[in-house]
């Protein structure tokens, strides 16, 4: 009796744990790194920051993890307006968009 229901119950148990890890983690925001280059107003110059951001809202950054306009690159040490700055939400453009846009 024992052999002949052993098997459905250890298919519902991985199934009730595979549904559990999965309500549990859930909730849990994910991150992933997106690099973009844009002007910066406060340092007056073309930088390339390279943001955390939010996994599923590529567009939501939460931190500043790098930017070319520091010596020591890791060590931002300014406010990060550039994450609330509507620039680096944009889809990157071309260099010859930049180029021809900064020309006119």
């Amino acid at each position: 009796m024992f052999g002949t229901l052993f098997l459905p119950l250890l298919v519902l148990a991985t199934i009730a744990i595979l549904l559990a890890s999965a309500v549990l983690s859930a909730g849990e925001s994910t991150c992933t790194v997106v690099r973009k280059s844009f002007w910066c107003p406060l340092k007056k110059l073309h930088v390339t920051v390279t943001f955390l951001a939010d996994s599923f809202r590529r567009d939501e950054y939460r931190d500043v993890l790098s930017c070319i306009a520091f010596q020591d690159r890791t060590r931002v040490s300014c406010d990060k307006h550039c994450l609330d700055l509507p620039e680096p939400r944009l889809a990157p453009a071309s260099y010859e968009e930049a180029t021809t846009s900064a020309g006119a």
